[in-house]
């Protein structure tokens, strides 16, 4: 045999030995006859595998598994390797000399000889599990003769149209699976894998990205805050700024007119006095003097009282000062109040902005992450359920 298909051969057999303790352990039973196709000059060796019909005992098993020879031969297969249960297939084509011990049986030949290789294994426990045994090879060993005759009729090499054959043993119950369709599944698997990764990245990005421009409209609502209260405050101290001089300075004013008032009229006091008292001296001169101390007293009260009605006159100007100062003052407070108030309505309006605006994008954000998912999930689920037509039409 040729050594370069023998490590194809061992995976064929490591891999019909898995599939046949699975049905077992799963089923209690054993996967039906088949055919692996093999064949050394093409790039990938493996050509595919043919499993038997449904079959009943005696006769039709043999003719099915007579038949399994037929798509080898077709397609000049080079090498072959047979897969059945040992037990089941002569119960199955009535041999005598029952019971036959349990085994998978893997034949491997090519176009002169062949080599059995056989995989005792006991049933054990509840539920069913496989004890495999040793493996032993035995070249050349006797076959059934329904196995014999698929070996002659694949050695047949027959030139007929593959495609045709194929239909015919599918229409039979038999099942053709082809190692390019196998390979055309694993492709489609692999590129639904890659747009599941594609679209998985994008869907991160898409995210960061949302969450960047999240986290940049909550620092510019922040700043814009910020800045609205900062320019509040500034307007404010400007405004106690202007309050204060224009005070300092109407207080100035008023002092200053007070002053130049009481030194009016103590001048004017001091005038009339000495004027009084130059034109008394030029009376007392021709006039009585009993007139001139009455005169001299009543003068004397007069400037008193006129004295006296300018201290009035000035405490009451500086009663209407303070009591101008005091409404100016409180009104001042008031005013004071009311920006202070506004520029803190303002504040909360500006707050209640910015967090009617971060929780608007917040939901734009939810609904758009939502969407993403969705489509995500959307596109997951087509792509599988096109991959799964994909491999019953490849089955098929």
């Amino acid at each position: 045999m040729d050594p370069a298909l023998d490590a194809l051969v061992d995976a064929v057999e490591s891999g019909s030995v898995d599939l046949a303790d699975a049905d077992l352990r799963r089923d209690g039973a054993v996967p039906p006859p088949a055919v692996h196709l093999l064949h050394k000059h093409l790039r990938q060796p493996y050509v595919g595998s043919v499993a038997s019909r449904p079959f009943r005992r005696g006769a039709d098993a043999a003719a099915a598994v007579t038949a399994l020879g037929l798509l080898p031969s077709v397609v000049l297969a080079t090498r072959v390797v047979v897969v059945w249960e040992y037990s089941d297939l002569c119960a199955a084509l009535d041999l005598p000399g029952g019971p036959f011990p349990l085994g998978l049986v893997l034949l491997d030949a090519d176009l002169v000889e062949h080599v059995v290789r056989w995989h005792p294994f006991q049933l054990r426990g509840e539920p069913v599990r496989p004890e495999w045994g040793p493996v032993v090879r035995h070249p050349g060993a006797q076959l059934p003769a329904p196995v014999a005759e698929l070996l002659a009729l694949w050695r047949e090499l027959r030139r007929q149209d593959i495609a045709e054959t194929r239909a015919e043993l599918e229409g039979a119950g038999f099942v053709v699976t082809w190692a390019a369709c196998l390979f055309f599944v694993f492709l489609c698997f692999c590129v639904f894998l890659f747009c599941v990764c594609v679209v998985f990245v994008c869907f991160v990005c898409v995210l960061f990205v949302c969450f960047l421009f999240c986290c940049f409209v909550f620092c510019v609502c922040v700043l814009f805050s910020v800045c609205v209260f900062l320019c509040f405050v500034f307007c404010f101290v400007l405004f106690c700024l202007f309050c204060f001089v224009l005070f300092f300075f109407v207080c100035v004013l008023f002092c200053f007119v007070l002053f130049c008032f009481v030194l009016f009229c103590f001048v004017l006091f001091f005038v009339l006095f000495f004027l009084f008292c130059f034109v008394l001296f030029c009376f007392v001169l021709f006039c009585f003097v009993c007139f001139v101390l009455f005169c001299f007293v009543f003068f004397f009260f007069f400037c008193f009282f006129l004295c006296l009605f300018c201290f009035v006159l000035f405490c009451f100007f500086l009663f209407c000062f303070v009591l101008f100062c005091f409404f100016f003052f409180v009104l001042f407070c008031f005013v004071l109040f009311c920006f202070v108030l506004f520029c803190f309505v303002l504040f909360l309006f500006c707050v209640l902005f910015c967090f009617v605006l971060f929780c608007f994008v917040l939901f734009v954000l939810f609904c758009f992450v939502f969407f993403c998912f969705v489509f995500f999930f959307c596109f997951v689920l087509f792509c599988f359920v096109l991959c799964f037509v994909f491999c019953l039409y490849c089955i098929r």
